[in-house]
């Protein structure tokens, strides 16, 4: 989209959890400067479907994939502890089930 300068782009993110439709929505807006002045100005929304740990067995099952490993991970340490009841955000390992 943007090719021909080294153009400088900014996202500015906001999310919030939906308890009850048990959803994350989000939106991101983002800015394209060429030589500090907006050049560009566009906004995606994103809806994602938050799942238990017990609900991602049941469709990995259902799939044919057998889970190997499942674990935390937040945006600075990509699968570094274990998954507890209060995790948020879960790397999981599969394999195709045999």
């Amino acid at each position: 989209m943007y090719r021909r300068r080294p153009y400088e782009v900014i996202r500015l993110d906001e999310s919030h959890v939906d308890s009850r439709r048990r959803t994350n929505e989000m939106e991101f807006t983002y800015f394209v400067f060429d030589r500090g002045r907006v050049l560009d100005r566009f906004t995606e929304r994103l809806s994602a479907r938050l799942f238990t740990m017990p609900e991602m067995r049941a469709l990995l099952a259902r799939a044919r994939f057998r889970l190997l490993a499942a674990y935390a991970t937040t945006p600075a340490r990509m699968g570094s502890e274990p998954v507890r009841r209060d995790t948020f955000r879960v790397m999981a390992v599969v394999r195709p089930a045999l």
